[in-house]
């Protein structure tokens, strides 16, 4: 929207906040500001977010080798290189959760490939294979999203 719009115009990645439309509830997902727990989960929702192409040809764009965490790679990328992060708070993407999606159980050993693929590209230490479902649960039992 106008909002993301205007965001993008200052560079940057620019990511919002979504929610999960599962069978039976809808469930808020705000993922929050950006810092180092980068390195250890990919809290952003690919569908919310945006980035100037001049930025993402900047970053050496898309990585094909990284499969299912082009995205988190992406990210990586993006905040060792120093660009903000732009975050706009509210449910702008709806995400329907059911057990045909590729990132809610299909594909597992792809998966565990690309994550390892990933973790030694960027030099990370020990990364559980999640999806953002999860990683929602585990952020609202420590208390850090609705």
């Amino acid at each position: 929207g106008l909002r993301a719009a205007r965001a993008l115009r200052r560079g940057g990645l620019v990511y919002s906040g979504g929610v999960f439309l599962l069978p039976h509830e809808e469930l808020p997902y705000e993922p929050g500001p950006i810092g180092e727990g980068l390195l250890r989960d990919n809290p952003i929702l690919a569908s919310g977010s945006g980035l100037l192409r001049k930025d993402l040809e900047d970053l050496g764009g898309l990585d094909p080798g990284m499969g299912h965490y082009w995205d988190w790679d992406l990210w990586l990328r993006a905040y060792r290189a120093g660009l903000p992060f732009r975050y706009l708070k509210g449910p702008n993407v709806g995400i329907r959760v059911h057990g045909g999606n590729q990132s809610y159980g299909a594909h597992l050993e792809e998966r565990r490939r690309d994550l390892e693929a990933l973790r030694a590209k960027h030099g990370l230490g020990p990364l559980v294979l999640k999806d953002h479902l999860r990683l929602h649960r585990e952020l609202r039992a420590q208390g850090l999203s609705p």
